[in-house]
């Protein structure tokens, strides 16, 4: 009987060592799975992105209307923080994202040239018997004038929370793995330029102002390809007078409120992510 119960015991404390174990070996399993996981979720906290951007500026029914742009660029560099070290169901992260964002559009494209002789000077000039062949129907006022165009710039520092998914996480084909969405959201306080260059001026337009970027990203490995949308309201200084003034020749507009014109830009990128 008493050696009954030494077997008994004996067997109670092998079999609490092969369920500690059997523990450890799952935990193990469990922190290398993990591991994995958080590989595939490191190098892109840094995006660096080019694109097209295509715009308008909606300047209401009494100033012009609607003008959209030729043809425009951007550029973003952001850089994202998740604020948690573990996915949301391995496939799910939230984050905090800000960093440069610029947008350029071009509305209208310049005309004109420079009469470099005009400038630097020439031979005729030096020659007393010269013959200019002066001509009546020619408006000498418009040589050597150039006009740039009409353009449009934003520059602005862009702060808001992220949501990043990895939906194939758990797939075995590691490249698959690695596909991840971004979904975002900006605040952008931003200077913003309106430029109208004509044949005898330029005149520069600012504000200071807050647009608003939403968008997503497409990451795989090294590439980023999104969309983005970023669009506000801004009161440009003295540009009412201005469209006034050339268009309807009304000086007294100088003494109304500039109101604000809505700014609308779509832009498709592509870049880097690190």
């Amino acid at each position: 009987m008493k050696n009954f119960r030494y077997i008994i015991a004996a067997l109670l404390v092998a079999f609490c060592a092969v369920s500690g174990m059997a523990k450890s070996t799952s935990k193990q399993t469990e922190e290398i799975s993990l591991d994995d996981n958080q590989r595939f979720w490191r190098k892109d906290s840094k995006e660096l992105r080019i694109g097209y951007t295509m715009g308008n500026m909606d300047r209401g029914i009494f100033y012009g209307g609607k003008i959209d742009s030729r043809l425009g660029v951007s550029l973003d560099m952001m850089r994202n923080i998740y604020l948690h070290r573990k996915a949301i169901g391995g496939f799910m992260k939230v984050g905090l994202q800000f960093g440069l964002q610029v947008n350029y559009l071009n509305y209208e494209k310049g005309h004109g040239s420079l009469s470099f002789g005009s400038i630097f000077g020439g031979e005729e000039e030096d020659d007393p018997d010269y013959d200019y062949g002066y001509d009546d129907d020619y408006n000498y006022d418009d040589e050597g004038s150039i006009a740039l165009g009409t353009h449009g710039l934003n520059m602005g520092i862009g702060i808001g929370p992220t949501l990043t998914f990895m939906p194939f996480h758990k797939s075995s084909n590691a490249n698959l793995a690695r596909l991840k969405f971004r979904a975002y959201f900006n605040a952008v306080p931003s200077w913003s330029a309106f430029i109208i260059s004509s044949d005898d001026e330029m005149k520069l337009h600012n504000a200071f102002t807050c647009l608003y970027a939403g968008g997503f990203s497409i990451l795989w490995r090294k590439l980023d390809i999104g969309f983005q949308y970023k669009g506000g309201r801004v009161r440009y200084k003295d540009l009412v007078q201005d469209i006034m003034n050339g268009e309807m020749g009304n000086p007294w507009v100088g003494r109304t409120k500039n109101p604000r014109y809505g700014t609308n830009m779509y832009t498709i990128s592509i870049g880097l992510v690190f």
